[in-house]
């Protein structure tokens, strides 16, 4: 069946809807209805409507495992990776080692020099510091080094020849026949080897 076409002509002469009449049954025309079979010359009247869904029809169906349907799988569980805590660098680390002339050298600058101004004068020049002074062990230390030393403190570690230095003295404190023959022994020894130590063999 085809679409009808409009015709102007009968839109023209539309007047717009009818009067609406409403008409009520009597007792004796409703009783003959109520309770009477629906003739079969009755049309359901159509319905724009869209057909709702039943309960039944919305509610879901249950599959039957069967043997062919595989197993679940089993959730694998995200792992986690392995994070290091932060840690703070140890002080105790970063304290550089120096020797007992280059401490008795930094001390003798910090007599007449701030922190500061020593390490910016280090940068400066880190060769240049004077012969015959107690800072020209200075001349061979990093820059690095100079600023841990300054800033975070330093540990003193003495070398063979300053602890040997030290004990020859520690010998004087106490009068006795084998610290006297000991130190007879030390000289002997550097002597031989061709040494020279202050305070031992001059």
């Amino acid at each position: 069946m085809g679409t009808s076409v409009p015709n102007w002509k009968n839109e023209l002469s539309s007047q717009g809807q009818g009067d609406v009449k409403t008409y009520t049954l009597s007792p004796e025309e409703l009783e003959k209805i109520v309770g009477n079979p629906i003739p079969k010359s009755h049309t359901k009247p159509l319905t724009f409507r869209a057909k709702a869904k039943t309960i039944k029809e919305e509610k879901p169906t249950m599959k039957t495992a069967s043997k062919e349907d595989p197993k679940p799988a089993v959730p694998v569980e995200e792992a986690t990776a392995e994070t290091q805590p932060v840690t703070q660098p140890n002080d105790e680390a970063s304290k550089p080692v120096l020797t007992k002339a280059e401490d008795e050298g930094i001390k003798w600058l910090l007599t007449g020099w701030t922190k500061e101004s020593l390490l910016i004068e280090h940068a400066l020049a880190p060769d240049g510091w004077e012969k015959g002074t107690k800072a020209e062990v200075l001349n061979s230390m990093s820059v690095w080094k100079m600023a841990q030393a300054l800033v975070s403190g330093y540990d003193v570690k003495l070398t063979p020849e300053e602890t040997l230095i030290e004990q020859y003295a520690d010998s004087y404190n106490v009068d006795s026949a084998y610290n006297e023959g000991w130190r007879k022994g030390v000289r002997s020894a550097l002597i031989a080897m061709g040494k020279t130590l202050e305070g031992i063999t001059d």
